[in-house]
């Protein structure tokens, strides 16, 4: 395949990829009407848009590797690269709004779940004030105490009284053991972390089978002091928040997450961002 024919295929490819781009963010605008509506989404919904995000991602990054590849790189390459990271830039952003869209899901769907939980409780306790109760139940509670059961009683208190109390000898040991396990846990040089490893607070050293978990949990205590949603006076919220979102939705993808190690390239619209206004508990 001749190098124009090449390129006119890729224009091709991004072209279809501006369409669907274009397509799943008026999804997006539809459903969060919808929401603010009060209507509930279809099961599944923003998974599906989520899936084909992600699909035209990984199409992103496979053609990206293709041109980076080449032993010489041309002005034509390098203008296609540009074009290319431009299209993943524009599905960082739908990654964002699918998350936020979820998360207002969450909250729609919560507030309802929660409603009809708290509802159970009064009918069931409705139909017990109106049940009679058994005279046998009831017996045990009236039946004055018996000196066999103070005796009973008095021989539990002293039982528990006399239960041996740690040595100072071994109280010793526990801290010498204490001290040993924090040695071995020593804090990680943090500052030798790539940029989006630095902004979600997980050590690229995990192990793949527990690095997603690792990501979400930070994700969710890092919400309580960069969440806009929760801090409605702090102007710079939202731009802390969109960096933690972006380095999440990256790092989670395994394509995503393969491409970034291997180039350690900062995205462009993180480029300059001020890592220690980054409020991380």
């Amino acid at each position: 395949m001749s190098h124009g024919t090449f390129l006119t295929d890729l224009r091709a490819l991004i072209a279809a990829d501006v369409a669907a781009s274009n397509a799943l963010q008026t999804r997006i605008a539809q459903l969060e009407d919808d929401l603010a509506a009060g209507k509930s989404l279809p099961d599944k919904k923003v998974d599906l848009m989520e899936r084909s995000n992600k699909d035209i991602v990984r199409d992103l990054v496979a053609r990206l590797e293709s041109i980076e590849g080449s032993a010489n790189l041309t002005a034509t390459d390098r203008e296609m690269m540009q074009a290319l990271n431009a299209r993943l830039a524009v599905c960082d952003l739908l990654a964002m709004r699918l998350a936020k869209l979820r998360d207002l899901e969450f909250q729609a769907r919560g507030t309802q779940e929660f409603l009809e939980v708290e509802a159970l409780p009064a009918s069931r306790s409705k139909s017990k004030s109106t049940a009679k109760p058994h005279e046998e139940d009831v017996e045990p509670l009236l039946r004055p105490a018996t000196p066999e059961d103070r005796n009973a009683k008095q021989a539990e208190e002293d039982e528990g009284a006399d239960e041996e109390l740690p040595t100072s000898h071994d109280t010793a040991e526990d801290d010498e053991e204490v001290q040993a396990e924090s040695d071995e846990e020593a804090e990680p040089d943090k500052s030798t972390w790539p940029l989006l490893y630095q902004i979600i607070d997980v050590d690229p050293r995990t192990e793949d089978g527990d690095f997603k978990q690792a990501c979400d949990l930070s994700l969710k205590r890092l919400a309580r002091k960069n969440n806009p949603k929760f801090l409605p006076n702090d102007a710079d919220a939202s731009r802390r928040w969109a960096a933690v979102i972006k380095a999440h939705e990256t790092l989670i993808d395994p394509e995503r997450k393969r491409f970034y190690d291997m180039r350690n390239k900062t995205p462009v619209d993180l480029e300059g961002f001020d890592l220690s206004s980054l409020r991380i508990e």
